[in-house]
């Protein structure tokens, strides 16, 4: 493994890190309040992480698992449905 293949996934974590910041600076600065409606959106994380699965051709079955339980849940948050 090369070390330009290494540090790939290290701006992600990077940047994730700085949205989260951003995010609390804004709440604390201001009346908004963002994380609240951040948080029910947490399995966009699991349907995201399933899409890069089956696009790297690691597991397509585990991708798609993945993408079937992130959907439960976003259809559960904006739909209402009762798992």
């Amino acid at each position: 493994m090369s070390a330009r293949e290494e540090g790939k996934g290290s701006w992600i974590f990077g940047l994730i890190i700085l949205v989260i910041g951003i995010i609390f600076i804004v709440e604390n600065f201001t009346d908004l309040e963002i994380w609240g409606r951040v948080w029910n959106l947490w399995p966009l994380i699991l349907v995201i992480w399933g899409i890069k699965e089956i696009w790297q051709n690691k597991s397509i079955f585990f991708g798609i698992i993945l993408i079937a339980i992130g959907g439960i849940f976003l259809g559960k948050y904006f739909f209402d449905f009762v798992i």
